[in-house]
Parts: C-alpha cells; sequence; structure tokens
C-alpha cells in the first residue's frame, strides 16, 4: 500500500497515492475530488456539530460524511473476512477490527456481512448450536434446504441470520407462486 498522508506543516498535509495499485475503482479519486473527502474531515474536526455551519452546509457534510462511512464499513467487512481466513481467532479479528478482543459477536457480524457481500454463505444458528448454511447462494438452494434454514433459525435475534433466513422466504413464496419477484 503506498497511500501516504504527510504533515507539511501545521494544519497542513500532502495525500499521495498511486491510481493503478492503491485506486484502480477511482474510490479514493471520487471522495478527494468531490469535496466528499474535505467534508468529512471537517465533521471530525470540528469542535462542535453545531459550528459546522448552515443547515445547507450541514446536510452536505452529512451526505459526505455517511458515503464514506459506508465505504469504510464495506472494506472493514471484507478485511474481516480475510482474517478469518488467515486462521485467526474471533478474539483476535475483534481486536483488530474494534481494538477490544471481547468483541467477538461483533467480528462476527462483521464477518457475516462481509461473506454476504460476496455472495457466500455461513455458519450460523447461534440459538440453537452451530448448523451450517449451504455453502451456495440462496436462489440455488434445493426447496429442503430453503425449509430446513428457515425453521432452524427463523428465531435467531441475530441480524444477519435474520437477513438471511428473509431471503430465504423470499425465495420460498417466489417459488411457490406467492410473491411475483
Amino acid at each position: 500500500m503506498t497511500v501516504n498522508v504527510e504533515k507539511t506543516g501545521t494544519g497542513t498535509a500532502v495525500i499521495t497515492w498511486s491510481h493503478q495499485t492503491d485506486d484502480p475503482r477511482g474510490y479514493l479519486s471520487d471522495e478527494i475530488e468531490s469535496g466528499r473527502l474535505e467534508d468529512a474531515l471537517a465533521a471530525i474536526g470540528a469542535s462542535t456539530i453545531e459550528g459546522l455551519g448552515e443547515t445547507s452546509d450541514m446536510r452536505r457534510i452529512a451526505q459526505a460524511t455517511t458515503r464514506i462511512q459506508a465505504l469504510l464499513e464495506r472494506r472493514m467487512r471484507g478485511i474481516a473476512v480475510e482474517l478469518r481466513d488467515q486462521a485467526l481467532t474471533w478474539a483476535e479479528v475483534a481486536d483488530a477490527l474494534y481494538g477490544d478482543p471481547t468483541k467477538r459477536s461483533s467480528a462476527q457480524r462483521a464477518y457475516e456481512a462481509g461473506m454476504r457481500q460476496r455472495g457466500l454463505t455461513t455458519q450460523m444458528g447461534r440459538s440453537g448450536g452451530e448448523w451450517e448454511w449451504p455453502n451456495k447462494l440462496v436462489t440455488d438452494f434445493s426447496d429442503a434446504e430453503l425449509a430446513d434454514a428457515i425453521e432452524r433459525n427463523e428465531t435467531d435475534p441475530d441480524p444477519v441470520t435474520r437477513d438471511l433466513v428473509g431471503s430465504c422466504v423470499r425465495e420460498w413464496e417466489r417459488r411457490k407462486g406467492l410473491r411475483s419477484e
């Protein structure tokens, strides 16, 4: 990684990066050229939220901050998957992501969301013990796999599991002609 932020003096810095290796999709360039990075940094540095300016300024800053936060959240989820795939324990992944090894369940949720971003399934089913989701997309589940996934996990309190179960229910309804999607 060659992104570099060099402090050049009090209150000034220069950001350098390689378009080919550090930003091949143009995300960093887009955030800088649109002014969103500047707006998000203003939000971080403001001594008070009220100090961000008029309503129109705050709306623009809010949109910029939300967009950058979403990009970073997506990357963080991908990093969680990579760390876990490198055989780190949940405590080690939690420490890397949150600076707190006791946040294992948060690390697991980040991992599960990262797997969903990749179109993959994960092991879920905390309320009824470990249950292995079929390692394929919900649309590729057999009817028996859909029914089993719904039955075993429909009361699981985890939001990622609930989302997956919701996808299974929608797919079941689509197959049975109860949904037109």
